[in-house]
């Protein structure tokens, strides 16, 4: 094929142009490693049995459940599958996750195009989702799929409610109801669904203004989805011995001033295009979020929208579309939880991108500077997954060839293993199971008592010991700081110098804390059965990427 008839297939096939795009730009995902709690949640092996049949993701105990598992069935199978399939090779997971958000772009230009009927608004809206920065955390964190899987069936379950409302057709009322029930057994993000059907049957009625008697419609989508709803609840409640969606107590915030924060946050997050980390002390920063962005546009949108009633309407139906899928992160604003959102957060910013378009030249410049800073967020956010994977790999491979070359040593202790690098995670959990999962000797066995915090362009860690106690120094203008093994992580709560936490593998203590109450020091006591020859102390010096033998002046023994 001529390059000039790529061009023409091209600009006649949007959504071929979309997936070639796609391709290309998630191609380097597939170089990724395992990062943050891939092995928890996504290959779901704290005891290394959950995964031995389809009834334990189906049916789970309440006991794992309870311990912190989630259930998520549809996303568990596909891990099931995967792990099958690839076993501990991060590539075939990266894959998945290309091919899923691959599959969401085309499901999202085929719901804008049924709503606009225009392609060139449903091609910007694909396309803007497609390098939207803020997904990177869905898209390269393996983990991270859950959202990706219930926006596939949330989407689905739009398109098909859609081709209802213009043809009502039975099967395809059953078939949105499979659809909203798959998304439930993906994320419990998608209990906005039903109220995203309601808009769109509202839509319909008044924004389309087609003919159709929206009484018996509601009435219908009303009853099936209080009985969806009321069938995964009930089930929910029945395998937990909890609340059936498990919310932990560190996530319960409130008052005013928090959720009108979270609301700042998550507009920051959606509407304005940056990379990691690199612009959040400007986004979070609510004063210029408003002056500089929120009050410019909101002018030009009212001043355009006046001269054009049916796109006023349209923008502020979008609007609410937008704000009914962000009720559930009011509270739980993490990244990850934005993907659901970033689609209509997309639709929204497409309309309006296609009404301002041509009206100045100012407007042109303004929205090829959001459209570079797009592309400029995704490849930063990028780096810093390269970055840490690399590191994750390089861990998981030199300590794998520690463990099995090192004769007569049954315990390996990493004093000063990183939890994050740049803000963000490395291994979180699972690291341990990763290990065990590779070598040979199922008998031998790592711990990593103390997780450090590291941040850009830092090497903050530095250890010392006497006697039988071990110091370990973090950076005192760092953000995270020390965090704690296994469950307990030091920075959830605020605490003081002298506070002791046990862990099974021994005692840490807090020596300094910064003024946010996070430790910046402690000091860490081995258990008893760790004071001998077939313990082996290791340090990671980050510098150079090397895990290397910690020697202790008394031939080892603290």
């Amino acid at each position: 094929m001529t390059n000039s008839k790529l061009h023409l297939f091209l600009l006649k096939s949007p959504p071929a142009s979309l997936h070639i795009i796609g391709v290309i730009y998630l191609l380097p995902s597939l170089l990724l490693y395992f990062v943050s709690e891939d092995l928890k949640f996504a290959l779901l092996i704290d005891d290394l049995t959950f995964f031995e049949s389809f009834r334990n993701i189906w049916f789970p105990s309440a006991a794992f459940l309870n311990e912190g598992g989630l259930f998520r069935p549809i996303v568990s199978t596909i891990n099931l599958i995967d792990y099958s399939l690839w076993g501990t090779n991060a590539f075939g997971y990266h894959l998945t996750n290309a091919l899923i958000h691959l599959i969401n772009i085309q499901l999202v230009y085929h719901f804008t195009l049924r709503l606009f009927k225009n392609v060139n608004i449903s091609f910007l809206c694909s396309a803007i989702f497609l390098f939207h920065p803020i997904l990177a955390n869905s898209i390269y964190w393996i983990s991270g799929r859950t959202d990706m899987v219930a926006c596939s069936f949330y989407l689905t379950s739009l398109i098909i409610t859609d081709k209802y409302l213009k043809g009502m057709d039975l099967k395809y009322f059953i078939l949105s109801q499979v659809s909203f029930l798959a998304a439930l057994l993906s994320k419990e993000i998608s209990i906005t669904l039903p109220l995203a059907q309601f808009w769109l049957i509202l839509y319909h009625g008044y924004i389309l203004e087609k003919d159709i008697n929206l009484k018996p419609v509601i009435t219908r989508f009303t009853i099936f989805n209080a009985i969806m709803v009321a069938l995964f609840l009930i089930y929910r409640l029945i395998i937990f011995d909890k609340s059936p969606f498990m919310i932990d107590d560190i996530y319960n915030i409130g008052g005013v001033y928090h959720y009108f924060f979270n609301t700042i946050k998550i507009a920051s997050f959606l509407g304005i295009p940056y990379g990691h980390h690199s612009f959040e002390g400007l986004v979070y920063d609510y004063k210029l979020y408003l002056l500089v962005i929120i009050i410019p546009i909101g002018i030009q949108v009212i001043m355009l929208a006046f001269r054009n009633r049916q796109s006023l309407r349209k923008e502020i139906a979008l609007f609410i579309l937008l704000l009914i899928v962000v009720l559930p992160l009011i509270k739980l604003t993490m990244r990850w939880y934005m993907y659901i959102p970033a689609v209509f957060s997309a639709m929204f910013v497409a309309n309006l991108i296609y009404m301002m378009w041509g009206r100045s030249n100012i407007l042109k410049v303004l929205i090829s500077l959001y459209a570079a800073f797009n592309i400029y967020g995704g490849l930063i956010n990028y780096s810093i997954w390269l970055d840490n994977s690399r590191i994750n790999r390089t861990l998981v491979s030199q300590l794998v060839e520690r463990v099995e070359s090192e004769e007569g040593v049954d315990t390996f202790v990493i004093l000063n293993f990183p939890a994050k690098i740049n803000k963000t995670a490395t291994f979180v959990a699972g690291f341990e199971d990763l290990i065990y999962l590779k070598i040979k000797e199922k008998d031998k066995k790592v711990i990593r008592p103390v997780n450090i915090s590291h941040q850009l362009g830092m090497f903050p860690t530095d250890i010392n010991h006497d006697e039988k106690r071990i110091t370990i120094n973090s950076c005192e203008s760092s953000s995270h700081c020390l965090l704690g093994s296994e469950r307990q992580r030091l920075r959830l709560s605020k605490l003081s110098p002298g506070d002791m936490i046990k862990t099974s593998v021994g005692d840490i203590f807090i020596e300094k804390t910064n003024q946010a109450g996070q430790a910046i020091r402690v000091s860490l006591v081995m258990g008893e059965e760790y004071h001998n020859d077939n313990t082996q102390y290791l340090y990671f010096d980050e510098k150079n990427e090397l895990l290397k033998k910690y020697l202790f002046h008394n031939n080892n023994d603290i």
